[in-house]
């Protein structure tokens, strides 16, 4: 539990404690017996959809909760300004991402506009959020979406549950959206096995059921190549 860990720090009954609740870091940060130590993680929050089946199969229903989420406000909020809001999977620190992507943006009419094209009257749609408690800011990260979704017409229930409850569910493809903290470097310092992981067709970690054979095609091209910049 990250609060036990940063009052262990404070009592001094640890010397080194990591990924610590971001609330926690004023307090740290006031005491002159501790030293925080700040790094940029290849991490990123991020929210599968069911593109399987369920309303979120729909994908004018993933665009519209993609336009109705504010990252700004997330990372804000609470994530306390630690953080930048995403534009894919890869930090702007990291060689192979690509500087023009931007983050989707925030545009509660547009989507309410593509709920209506969806034929989803307002109040129609329920979705369910799942996330898990062992990362401090996934609970409310969860909470400020179902605020966010409630605004543009989309009803949603949280649930927290223990991350090993959850995942064998959803990869059976039963739930709506999932909010997962996934470290994207674990193997090697290279972004292949990680698309093929989470994007792939058959990607062993591709929790929202997406397919595209284009993009596997690439993959297996890149998968062959041993120039860098090539392979990015």
């Amino acid at each position: 539990d990250g609060e036990v860990r940063a009052t262990m720090l404070r009592t001094g009954e640890v010397d080194i404690a990591e990924h610590l609740p971001i609330p926690q870091l004023p307090i740290l940060d006031a005491d002159s017996a501790i030293e925080i130590v700040r790094f940029a993680q290849p991490r990123t929050t991020t929210l599968y959809v069911n593109n399987k089946k369920g309303p979120m199969a729909d994908v004018l229903v993933r665009r519209a909760v993609l336009h109705a989420i504010d990252k700004r406000a997330l990372v804000d909020a609470v994530l306390e300004g630690v953080g930048a809001p995403a534009a894919g999977p890869f930090a702007s620190n990291e060689v192979w991402v690509n500087p023009e992507l931007s983050p989707d943006t925030f545009d509660p009419e547009k989507s309410k506009s593509l709920l209506a094209e969806a034929g989803i009257a307002e109040g129609e749609l329920t979705l369910n959020i799942w996330t898990y408690p062992t990362r401090s800011n996934l609970p409310p990260t969860a909470v400020a979406i179902q605020q966010m979704l409630s605004d543009v017409g989309i009803g949603a229930e949280v649930r927290i549950a223990p991350y090993n409850t959850l995942e064998p569910v959803v990869r059976e493809g039963d739930y709506d959206l999932f909010i997962v903290s996934r470290g994207h470097l674990l193997d090697n310092y290279d972004p292949e096995g990680f698309l093929q992981a989470d994007i792939g067709c058959d990607g062993s970690f591709n929790l929202s059921g997406y397919c595209n054979e284009e993009l596997d095609a690439k993959l297996a091209e890149a998968r062959t190549m041993i120039d860098a910049e090539a392979r990015y």
